[in-house]
């Protein structure tokens, strides 16, 4: 028992050891830094000095943090339930017997290789004035809706929203995909000669089920909302 114990020690030490490395310290960095005035322009460890809480008090004393944060938790959100609710839609449609289902899986995940550069600069266009967005709405009789929309206060929040739910719900469906695939047909089966209806299974079968993939997707889709940068800087430069 002592052997094995030791075993495991020695095995799980390079494991812990990386995670201290490329974590913990980092992160006890960070923080120290952040109590001090320490210019990451200049780079300069010898002219840090220890300030205290006056960092987070200057912070906290902007009158546009709290906008900046409700704006952050309502982009988080939204996009979050919206990319998982489409996700779970597509993963359900793909998992039938579909002769294309293959390439429409591919099709839909695609957009979450692309680079958010690329992303931000096809849609940059499409929402543009004179882009093909309001071409369009000039084309079917809704051209009064027509305006910049990455250059609107009212708008330009709910544009990036659609970009990046555009972007991301190909890998929720992914993730949907594979928890669909690990439920057992024999439930199903077993379902229907009991007369349940598609939507009985789904309440009593799939969603139960499905709550690890569920789960999983709320957590990496509010995660990256929460720290979202890259494709709203593409897109609108940091906003109207």
């Amino acid at each position: 028992m002592g052997a094995s114990r030791i075993y495991r020690r020695w095995f799980t030490a390079p494991a812990v050891a990386i995670y201290t490395l490329l974590f913990i310290v980092p992160v006890l960095l960070s923080f120290y830094y952040s109590l001090t005035n320490w210019n990451a322009v200049k780079m300069t460890h010898e002219t840090a000095k220890f300030v205290g809480l006056a960092n987070f008090e200057k912070i906290f004393s902007n009158a546009d943090l709290t906008a900046v944060i409700i704006r952050t938790i309502w982009f988080a959100l939204a996009t979050s339930a919206a990319k998982n609710v489409l996700g779970f839609l597509l993963a359900l449609a793909f998992n039938q017997g579909l002769k294309t289902k293959s390439a429409l899986r591919a099709v839909f995940f695609l957009p979450s290789m692309l680079s958010p550069l690329i992303i931000g600069l096809m849609f940059g266009s499409l929402f543009m004035t004179k882009g093909s967005v309001n071409q369009l709405l000039e084309a079917i009789g809704f051209g009064y809706l027509a305006r910049p929309w990455l250059t609107t206060k009212s708008t330009a929040l709910g544009a990036a929203m659609i970009v990046d739910i555009w972007r991301s719900m190909g890998y929720d469906m992914v993730i949907y995909l594979a928890g669909l695939q690990l439920i057992d047909p024999g439930l199903y089966e077993a379902a229907s000669i009991d007369g349940a209806s598609w939507g009985q299974k789904l309440k009593s079968i799939t969603l139960p089920l499905m709550v690890p993939s569920i789960v999983i997707n709320l957590l990496l889709n509010v995660s990256s909302g929460l720290k979202v940068f890259d494709i709203i800087m593409v897109l609108t430069n940091g906003g109207p």
